[in-house]
């Protein structure tokens, strides 16, 4: 039995036509957060460039296409197909000179019974210590409960990392759990505590 023949009986749901749904972009102390456009690439490129070691100590390590101009012309449009999808917003952090300072991702978006997406984050290290991620974190998440409806963000760090820890324990996130072995980081698998944040105001659809 063919899809069409599927939706037509009620079996699936019918395939609707991408939502035309308004870019996201919020002002944070001197940062702008957004998606990133064509005309962003060098600048995204220059972000990873510069903070490729940095980075690569609690995460995977940068790839190395991320360094090339390249690659970002179709991840670009793939971030914005994933945004009209309600698959994921990815946002680049900019300052007052238009570059890229960091990013926040709200990826791997799940509805029907879950409504829930995963929380990943990075800044500048230039720029760690001033309580600037915290800042666009509490923006981004805001963001998630009130114009996306999500009920549940989840989010995991090494234990290790104590910037993510202190991080999210000031957003209120709570711990669930150690998981072991969880992503394979500079030729190590390594654990990572995770954690999550419920939205108290998230609406049936």
């Amino acid at each position: 039995m063919s899809s069409q023949e599927l939706q037509s009986r009620g079996i699936l749901p019918p395939v609707l036509p991408p939502v035309n749904r308004p870019l996201p972009e919020f002002v944070v102390r001197d940062l702008t957060l957004r998606l990133g456009q064509p005309g962003d690439i060098d600048a995204i490129v220059g972000y990873y460039s510069r903070n490729q070691e940095y980075l690569g100590r609690f995460s995977a390590p940068v790839n190395s296409k991320w360094l090339g101009r390249e690659f970002w012309g179709p991840r670009v449009e793939e971030m914005h197909a994933s945004f009209r999808d309600d698959k994921a917003c990815n946002f680049f952090m900019f300052d007052d000179k238009r570059r890229v300072v960091g990013v926040i991702n709200l990826s791997n978006a799940i509805r029907g019974a879950f409504h829930c997406c995963t929380l990943g984050y990075g800044l500048d290290q230039d720029l760690q210590g001033r309580g600037l991620m915290t800042e666009a974190l509490k923006v981004a998440i805001r963001y998630a409960f009130e114009e996306k409806n999500f009920h549940r963000i989840e989010a995991n760090y090494q234990p290790k990392n104590l910037k993510s820890e202190n991080i999210l324990r000031k957003l209120g996130f709570i711990e669930e759990g150690l998981a072991q072995s969880y992503l394979y980081i500079n030729g190590i698998w390594e654990p990572h505590m995770k954690t999550s944040l419920t939205n108290q105001n998230w609406r049936p659809t």
